[in-house]
């Protein structure tokens, strides 16, 4: 501590030089955590949802929106509903295999008993154990179930936190009310929680409707009972111990069995490809990843230059440093003939340079948090197109308040021990 303590009547002895170190430690610590706050958001983190490891994505690579039977392409990642089912109902391994739209609609919305206009909002369809796969519990009521999902269903819907604070004020009367999407009554069963903005980083679905509701909202344009229009993702959680290789053999076997069925009206001269159609099994746990494919080259530049700004900032540091100590040389010759040994000298300059660092890394963390948050604000100023990121790295883990209820996926809700709670926890 007196080292320390002397430490810092030096620095305020020299203020130009210390601000000019702080300064510049600041500025290349700062630049490169505002830049690796983004790289961690878009390229490394998960979705807030449980176990995210156990998901996985069948394709590895990204498509929208809708094409007829892939295309007969060598790698699929885009699946029909029909087809979707076929994996759903036959594939060993998963313990829940959802489905969800690729890309997303926009609908109009509008409160069912009011004069309101109706507004342009975002929506995706989802199969009705969506939720349930991902390990997600509701803010407010309830959410998409198995048995919502089927023709003949009563109409329901599930509307996002943020869309529910946004577009209706935060009135808790919503759960249970009806909806009009695009001309149609749907009931309102439940709130998402506010941390989940779903499948995907960028542009999320303010309303998630169950796919078999899909011909209610498209009309004459549904494409839910076209077995070769291939519009949905397919994202499951695998079984513990299972092996994705082997689901994925299985997969691929089940594609050109459906391939080289009569439902998929191949054209002629396809049926000769079917044998060359492949899939690939993909970790899941970030979700539809659409915004990282766009983005990730220019993150990964941007973090090379903030990188090389840090390296630059600590050489001129080091300089600074070095510059100090030849100016210092009298005052080191002095205590070293008074007896003061080279070990006690070389602790007292490591001790300043410690505490440089600390001052630097507290300012660099506080520009980290402006700079963030100025790169943020012009983003979303030149982008209609909302990405749920903050300027903290922790964007996407679940509030204390809101924590999601870790279940056996199971379709059922079961006890667990004080050991097993503190295990989850």
């Amino acid at each position: 501590m007196k080292d320390v303590r002397y430490a810092l009547r030096q620095f305020a002895a020299s203020p130009v030089f210390t601000a000019t170190v702080v300064l510049t430690l600041a500025l290349g610590i700062g630049a490169t955590t505002a830049i690796f706050t983004l790289v961690h958001a878009v390229l490394l983190n998960s979705l807030p949802v449980a176990k995210p490891s156990e998901l996985y994505r069948v394709g590895d690579v990204e498509n929208c929106c809708v094409c007829v039977n892939g295309g007969l392409q060598d790698n699929w990642s885009l699946f029909s509903y029909d087809k979707y089912k076929t994996f759903r109902d036959n594939t060993p391994g998963f313990i829940e295999l959802a489905a969800l739209q690729a890309g997303g609609d926009l609908v109009g919305v509008r409160r069912s008993g009011t004069s309101q206009l109706a507004q342009s909002i975002r929506s995706e369809y989802v199969s009705g154990n969506y939720f349930a796969m991902f390990g997600i519990s509701p803010y407010a009521g309830r959410l998409i179930a198995p048995d919502d999902d089927h023709k003949g269903a009563n109409p329901v819907t599930v509307l996002s936190y943020r869309a529910w604070q946004q577009k209706f004020g935060g009135d808790r009367s919503i759960v249970g009310s009806s909806v009009n999407l695009n001309g149609q009554p749907f009931t309102v069963v439940g709130i998402a929680p506010a941390s989940f903005f779903g499948d995907r980083l960028g542009n999320p679905a303010a309303f998630w409707i169950p796919i078999a509701d899909e011909p209610l909202i498209d009309g004459p344009n549904s494409i839910l009972d076209f077995p070769q229009q291939d519009w949905l993702d397919v994202i499951g959680r695998i079984a513990p111990h299972a092996d994705p290789k082997q689901i994925e053999a299985h997969l691929q076997v089940e594609l050109q069995q459906w391939l080289s069925s009569p439902i998929a009206k191949l054209q002629p001269g396809e049926a000769a490809l079917v044998s060359r159609q492949t899939l690939h099994l993909a970790p899941g746990g970030a979700g539809v990843q659409m915004l990282r494919d766009e983005y990730q080259s220019g993150l990964h530049l941007l973090m090379w230059i903030s990188a090389l700004v840090l390296a630059i900032a600590c050489a001129n540091v080091a300089n600074l440093m070095l510059v100090r100590a030849t100016n210092r040389k009298l005052q080191t010759s002095i205590r070293a003939a008074l007896g003061a040994p080279p070990s006690r000298q070389i602790r007292q300059v490591l001790t300043e340079s410690l505490v440089l660092a600390a001052l630097g890394g507290i300012a660099g963390v506080a520009l980290a948090f402006a700079g963030t948050r100025i790169i943020l604000h012009i983003g979303r100023a030149c982008s209609a197109n909302f990405a749920p990121i903050t300027s903290s790295t922790s964007i996407r883990r679940w509030p204390d308040t809101n924590r999601p209820s870790l279940r056996r996926f199971t379709g059922r809700f079961t006890s667990r021990s004080a050991a097993s709670r503190e295990s989850a926890r």
